[in-house]
């Protein structure tokens, strides 16, 4: 095709002129072409680079804050760990206290309980004693008011065979 071109310069200059002119319009479109497409390819550079700068300044700050976020929480926990733990241990403290004051509370029933069974039974030893006694003394009384009755109803049959 080359030598086609060739033969048709040599035989036609018009053609040879008009042909270089194409041929310049076509490199200047052609460099024109280049320096857009340079232009547009530097363009999107920038902001493929602007675009990953700022999804990295979002990524940092959805980190910082999910950071941030997560220390809060682990200081929310923290805290609320060290109350449950104080919380468990001044209820054990005083279910041990309870416990104990329970324990000392049904030591000193069983011991008043044990007072008063012997209190009881003494007092029942004593009663029982006592009405031995009171019985001793009234069957001692009546024994006696029966020989007086009997003296007496022996002085009165006696006054009377007096009489």
């Amino acid at each position: 095709m080359n030598k086609l071109i060739e033969k048709l310069k040599k035989n036609n200059p018009k053609f040879s002129i008009e042909l270089n002119n194409e041929l310049q319009k076509i490199r200047f479109q052609y460099d024109q072409e280049n320096k857009d497409l340079l232009a547009t390819i530097e363009l999107l550079r920038k902001k493929l680079d602007q675009s990953q700068h700022e999804k990295e300044i979002a990524v940092q700050d959805a980190n910082y804050k999910n950071n941030s976020e997560i220390n809060n929480l682990k200081n929310i926990i923290s805290k609320l760990r060290e109350k449950l733990e104080s919380t468990i241990y001044y209820k054990d403290k005083d279910i041990q206290s309870a416990v104990l004051e329970s324990s000392l509370e049904i030591k000193e029933l069983k011991k008043i309980a044990m007072q008063l069974r012997t209190e009881l039974k003494n007092e029942r030893i004593s009663k029982k004693q006592a009405i031995q006694d009171e019985l001793r003394k009234s069957y001692n009384e009546i024994n006696q008011l029966k020989l007086l009755i009997k003296k007496l109803r022996n002085e009165i049959e006696r006054k009377i065979q007096k009489y």
